[in-house]
């Protein structure tokens, strides 16, 4: 039987994983857009930190254990188990990444599309700073 302490649990880990996508999808738009440029290796810098942050919360093992004994506890047809089970069909790969992994892979597919979506004078200065980065690591 899920209680009302599950619950809970469950309403708080939604609402700060909403928290960090949101955060971290603010920080992208900044990046994304025509935001002072002297300002984006901070903004790398802190927007990889957030998304350390962000799957260290998601993938701590305390919180996955919980979920599957929600998920366990759920009756068949509820919308909880449901959630639940569409949850962990999209976190499945996730699960298997160290973090470095997907942090590092997340900022380059963010990347690559930004640079793709503006033109080819500012895609090979970004494509220079983003190599300058990988280089100093």
């Amino acid at each position: 039987m899920i209680t009302s302490e599950d619950l809970k649990f469950f309403n708080e880990y939604k609402e700060i994983c909403a928290a960090y996508q949101l955060a971290g999808s603010t920080m992208y738009f900044d990046l994304a857009t025509t935001a002072p440029k002297a300002g984006v290796p901070y903004r790398n810098r802190m927007l990889s930190v957030l998304l350390g942050e962000a799957f260290s919360y998601q993938m701590k093992p305390e919180h996955l254990q919980r979920l599957e004994d929600m998920y366990r506890k759920a009756e068949e047809e509820s919308e909880l188990k449901k959630e639940l089970s569409l949850y962990f069909r999209l976190i499945e790969d996730v699960r298997k990444l160290p973090k470095e992994v997907y942090v590092g892979g997340i900022l380059r597919c963010r990347f690559w599309r930004t640079a793709r979506a503006h033109g080819s004078r500012r895609r090979r200065r970004m494509i220079f700073h983003c190599f300058c980065l990988i280089w100093k690591r």
